[in-house]
């Protein structure tokens, strides 16, 4: 995610984008790892974010990796979340999970008003017909070719997202859609939909896996000492 501004006051660090997909090409190239477990919650994070995440998980199954997403989301509308845990072989969901499946929306504030009521008289040139980014500040409402911009974006990233999920998911586009219009939210009705495999806590999904592995290396230090280190980590 973005770093909250309360965050950057607190001191506390941010975990960059690069750092994650650095992660997931490790685990793409290391033939040790069998598993791996994705814990969602909320990402805030663009398309544009969630399509470079999602193609790292598409490689990590392309390499033979189990990928095993767990959704823990308690928000209206996760839909980037649910696209990018769409590339997993297996998704699964907190007992508590509200979230309707409901698609995709715009939304566009314009100030025109407010600064006619502040005595604020704005004027602005526009150079094409779809240089409209003046108009959130100038007008009450959206032209009509900022309208025709909007919906043929939105229409665009909608035919990704539904794509990307009936593949995902072994689901035609047109069930897809239909699933949309019935806005499943409680986790049973995700799962009765095809759109989960499961409902499980965190800790019973890591139980089913059974005990993981664990991989040692012996290596030798380039100090003076020479002295041996140890190195010891899990692989799910």
């Amino acid at each position: 995610p973005q770093r909250p501004a309360l965050a950057a006051l607190l001191h506390r660090p941010a975990k960059p984008l690069v750092s994650l997909l650095s992660e997931l090409a490790k685990v793409e190239r290391d033939p040790r790892i069998t598993h791996v477990i994705l814990r969602f919650g909320d990402l805030r994070v663009g398309w544009g974010k969630a399509q470079e995440i999602r193609a790292a998980l598409e490689r990590l199954r392309e390499e033979g990796r189990r990928v095993i997403a767990y959704l823990e989301i308690e928000q209206y509308g996760s839909n980037v979340e649910y696209y990018v845990a769409s590339a997993a072989d297996e998704i699964h969901l907190a007992p508590a999970t509200r979230s309707p499946f409901a698609g995709l929306a715009a939304e566009y504030l314009f100030f025109g008003g407010l600064f006619e009521k502040l005595g604020v008289e704005l004027e602005y040139e526009r150079i094409g017909r779809y240089k409209s980014a003046a108009e959130a500040l100038a007008e009450r409402s959206m032209s009509e070719p900022n309208r025709e911009m909007a919906n043929s974006l939105l229409d665009s990233i909608e035919a990704q997202f539904v794509t990307a999920i009936a593949q995902g998911r072994g689901l035609t586009p047109t069930r897809v859609r239909e699933i949309i219009d019935e806005a499943p939210a409680t986790g049973d009705e995700l799962v009765a939909a095809g759109l989960a495999d499961g409902l499980s806590f965190f800790e019973d999904l890591l139980l089913s896996l059974g005990e993981p592995p664990v991989v040692e290396e012996i290596g030798r230090a380039t100090s003076e000492l020479q002295s041996q280190f140890r190195i010891s980590y899990a692989v799910f």
